[in-house]
């Protein structure tokens, strides 16, 4: 018998399907600036020409004087006669100099704002996750005062996932109702690499490049919309607060109605709840995005976006209208002096230009490079059985802890590494943080069954999905994807199989989930939910949803299958032994040992 402890899977799924949907975030490209030229400045008024005083006065001639008299005896010659009056007399006083300044042109108005928006979440992937991208990733989740006995849809702990029916024609949309409480409603997170809502390893986001959230929403009464900064979020949940803690910054909605309408939400002129100005706002270590209501609430919220309003181009000053001065009008005299020259209008100033989004960046994990050389033509199958995987023993790791085990009700064993396997009718049950997740737009971890040389407790492999199937189906939404897989468990699987755990992959040769999760409507044995379905992806949404409802960890595994793994059955690849991230070796507790 092999070290997998009666956790044997059988091989071979036979059941081809349906053509898988690629889900995967689309990152904003760049903003655009404002078009429009900055104004061109009026041209300079002429002024009119020198006014021209009339000529000098001439003076009259000098007179003739008479000519000799003539007489018997010699007469007396005349006076010499008188001469010419005197100059003439000069023109008169100066001209008149023309006219004032020309009229200066107005000064161009600024640009009007333009806005941009960077998509966290439009709902249409229909999963309880937020877009991955831009280094956001997170689950969505309700919430309540958890204090009074009500009534909520989604309810907490429920798996969180969208209801057709969106804003502007779109397919999904989130709808919360309530009554009973003092509050209520949904949130997400903005960099939870988890699929539990608030978790202790969830971080800050940096939202500093935005200046405010806009979305659309119908419904009844008003939402107070909130944004959880680190310092007001406790400890447990990531953040740094150990006091007074959840007093946050938000501002309200208009009322809303029934018919969807767009919001925005600006950080400038929010308040905190509970009053307060210290510290101050800061959109650099931004957690969590709330809607929330009152004592009864009912409403709908879809394509969330951050949101980021800049000025658009300017309008040039119009041209100055300066008159010059008019001509003089002196006779003779000094030149008449010219108007002085109008003053042109100042040129209008552009707004500045909005600031484009950032590339989408994948998720928080770096992608491996591509295997060109020295992998191995694979395949992988599915399953998750519940047993206590065969690498929860002490004797199966080379070096360090084995894999941890949970109890029924899915509480930690911690070190009580010897408890028996539930399949052989003890307490040792796989835990559910097993799921696989998804930490980039092409990426994600989880964790497998391998048997041969590829079986070793703790080691990892890259696997490199192809688009094709082992039987022929096709896979082609998995095509160019990766995923990196620690090898937890062995038996029953081929050479060249990978058997990922998937929850509803189906239990195999030994079951102990009809125990644990109360139900025997676990699928087909071999194929699990997908197979019992007859490939009908919705069927297998809704055995999701009612299987694992009050499960959340595992609904989100049965999520990831249908969203980001596209449904897959049994998928080619490529497969090579890698290095195992630490993120896969914090989850399990194992070491790689090479």
């Amino acid at each position: 018998m092999s070290n997998r402890i009666l956790g044997l899977l059988a091989v071979g799924f036979t059941l081809s399907l349906l053509q898988a949907c690629d889900h995967k975030g689309v990152p904003e490209t760049s903003g655009t600036a404002g078009s429009g030229s900055p104004g061109s400045g009026g041209t300079t008024g002429t002024g009119n020409t020198t006014g021209t005083g009339n000529g000098t006065g001439t003076g009259n001639t000098t007179g003739t004087g008479n000519g000799t008299g003539t007489g018997n005896t010699s007469g007396a010659a005349g006076d010499t006669g008188t001469g010419g009056s005197a100059t003439g007399t000069a023109g008169s006083t100066t001209g008149t100099g023309g006219s004032g300044t020309g009229t200066a042109g107005a000064t161009g108005s600024g640009g009007s704002g333009t806005t941009t928006a960077d998509m966290i979440d439009n709902l249409d992937d229909s999963n309880g996750f937020i877009i991955i991208a831009n280094g956001r990733q997170g689950p969505w989740h309700s919430f309540n005062d958890t204090t009074s006995s009500g009534n909520q849809q989604p309810p907490i702990g429920s798996g969180f996932l969208p209801v057709s029916g969106g804003a502007n024609g779109t397919a999904y949309a989130v709808h919360s109702t309530g009554s009973g409480f003092q509050f209520g409603g949904v949130g997400f997170d903005l960099n939870n690499s988890t699929t539990m809502p608030e978790s202790m390893q969830s971080q800050s986001y940096d939202a500093s490049a935005f200046n405010g959230v806009t979305f659309w929403a119908k419904g009844t009464g008003t939402l107070r919309v909130e944004f959880a900064m680190k310092s007001f979020v406790p400890t447990d949940r990531g953040g740094s607060c150990t006091s007074n803690c959840w007093n946050v910054y938000g501002a309200n909605t208009p009322t809303l109605t029934g018919n969807w309408q767009q919001i925005t939400i600006p950080w400038a002129g929010m308040q905190r709840e509970q009053g307060g100005t210290s510290p101050a706002f800061n959109p650099a270590e931004l957690m969590s995005v709330s809607f929330k209501g009152g004592g009864t609430f009912d409403f709908w919220v879809d394509e969330v976006a951050f949101s980021h309003t800049g000025g658009g181009p300017g309008t040039g000053g119009t041209t100055g209208t300066g008159r010059g001065g008019t001509t003089g009008t002196g006779r003779g005299g000094t030149t008449g002096t010219a108007g002085t020259t109008g003053t042109a209008g100042t040129t209008g100033t552009a707004g500045t230009t909005g600031t484009g989004n950032t590339t989408g960046a994948g998720g928080s994990e770096p992608m491996p490079p591509p295997i060109t050389s020295g992998g191995m033509s694979a395949w992988a199958s599915r399953y998750w059985d519940c047993c206590k995987p065969a690498c929860g023993w002490k004797s199966a790791v080379s070096s360090g802890n084995p894999m941890m085990s949970c109890d029924q009700s899915n509480n930690s064993l911690g070190g009580n590494y010897d408890a028996a396997n539930s399949c052989t009718g003890g307490n040792a049950y796989m835990c559910w943080s097993g799921v696989p997740w998804q930490v980039g737009a092409n990426l994600s971890y989880g964790f497998a069954a391998a048997s041969g040389s590829n079986y070793k407790c703790g080691r990892c492999y890259q696997l490199q999905f192809n688009g094709a199937g082992h039987d022929g189906q096709n896979n082609s939404a998995l095509n160019g994807k990766m995923m990196i897989v620690q090898v937890i468990n062995n038996g029953g699987v081929a050479a060249d199989q990978f058997d990922i755990l998937i929850p509803g992959g189906g239990v195999g040769q030994f079951n102990a989930c009809s125990m644990q999760w109360g139900t025997s409507d676990l699928g087909a044995t071999y194929g699990g939910f997908l197979a019992g379905c007859n490939g009908d992806k919705s069927c297998v949404q809704q055995k999701c949803q009612t299987i694992f409802g009050n499960k959340p960890d595992l609904l989100a595994g049965c999520n990831w299958f249908l969203g980001w793994y596209g449904g897959a059955d049994n998928p080619t690849m490529q497969a090579k032994q890698i290095a195992c991230p630490q993120m896969i070796k914090s989850k399990s507790g194992m070491n790689d040992p090479g």
